[in-house]
């Protein structure tokens, strides 16, 4: 009586044995990247938007400079602007996610808690988003030339809770897009 063999593959050996793929990281997984390995180093003159030059540049996204200030001179424009924010109500802050910039004018937020009262102003910063949270509002940001330091760190901001002013928030586009402008 001959002698059969049968062969038992399983999902895990079939797994095993095939090489996995991943996909490329994104543009914004890039820029969160060269963001944080950035953290507590020094770009041009601590400037918070020659920080933010450095990282698109090293991304291989367009560079400051690319577009045209908007809505006013000195408001940067970063890339596709994809939220206007000038009250908790702007729908569009679910929009954010890791990678994007955020650029500030006037913009003050107010974080209340049962025991203390915290203020953050920007007045004239750029903010490259290394986290978000849509269910809270809170925003991690990478950012240099805030709060006294000249020097890349990590802040977090209650991006709802803004009281004044305004932001915008743009994704960068790759440097070998087409212009838009």
């Amino acid at each position: 009586m001959p002698i059969v063999a049968f062969a038992t593959l399983t999902l895990a050996s079939v797994l095993q044995d095939t090489p996995q793929v991943t996909a490329p990281p994104s543009l914004g997984d890039k820029i969160v990247s060269i963001s944080a390995e950035a953290i507590g180093k020094k770009f041009g003159t601590g400037e918070c938007a020659e920080f933010v030059d450095h990282v698109l540049r090293s991304a291989k996204a367009k560079p400051f400079g690319s577009w045209k200030d908007d809505p006013k001179p000195g408001d940067y424009v970063w890339g596709n602007r994809i939220a206007t924010v000038d009250s908790p109500q702007t729908p569009s802050l679910a929009e954010i996610r890791p990678g994007d910039i955020l650029q500030f004018r006037d913009a003050k937020f107010e974080l209340k808690t049962t025991y203390r009262r915290e203020t953050i102003a920007a007045s004239h910063h750029t903010a490259i988003v290394e986290s978000y949270d849509p269910k809270t509002g809170m925003a991690t940001l990478l950012h240099s030339n805030s709060e006294g330091r000249i020097h890349v760190a990590r802040s977090r901001y209650p991006l709802t809770k803004i009281t004044q002013g305004q932001f915008w928030a743009y994704r960068a586009v790759p440097a070998n897009a087409a212009s838009s402008r």
